[in-house]
């Protein structure tokens, strides 16, 4: 998938690692892991130690339903109701909202989107550890792709990582990054 901004090369944070097959849109080839012909059948989840920066790169190189499912288990195994919690919700509400977009429900993409910029401003506001991600450039970002008219089916706002100190990260040894 295209970048919001084409002319820069968008690093991979979990090393050379080889994207699916196909990027999963409903409708669209086999379910990734219920069909025995799917990318990810029988395979067992990420390891929760890269499952964020390993969502990020599917997320930003066109693998939204993919980010989903690497989000998900972060999700499930954070604290119910905590900041993390609240945090992967949004991402994961954010991954739906470019798969709805993709698939042409524009005003469900935007009431999803909303509520996912909702949980991300909540995980803000109670301190999360956003592993990175500069939230505040992102949710700028991604609200003005759901605000505009049509909604872009490509080029949805890309998520970049800084390291914990606030400079760039570039990827990590491996990565195609430059």
């Amino acid at each position: 998938m295209a970048s919001d901004d084409s002319a820069e090369v968008l690093p991979r944070y979990c090393g050379a690692r080889p994207f699916p097959a196909y990027a999963y849109f409903p409708g669209e080839g086999p379910h990734p892991t219920r069909s025995p012909q799917g990318h990810s059948y029988g395979r067992d989840p990420e390891p929760s130690s890269s499952a964020f920066e390993w969502g990020v790169d599917l997320y930003n190189h066109g693998y939204p339903w993919e980010a989903h499912e690497a989000w998900e288990n972060l999700w499930r195994a954070a604290s119910p109701g905590s900041a993390d919690a609240v945090f992967f919700r949004g991402l994961i509400q954010c991954a739906a909202a470019c798969l709805k977009v993709r698939v042409g429900r524009h005003e469900a993409a935007r009431r999803l989107g909303a509520r996912a910029l909702e949980h991300i401003g909540c995980a803000i506001q109670d301190g999360v550890d956003a592993r990175g991600l500069d939230l505040a450039v992102f949710t700028t970002r991604f609200a003005a792709w759901l605000g505009a008219e049509p909604i872009d089916r490509v080029a949805h706002p890309r998520m970049q990582l800084r390291d914990r100190v606030g400079t760039k990260r570039q990827g990590r040894p491996g990565s195609d990054a430059p």
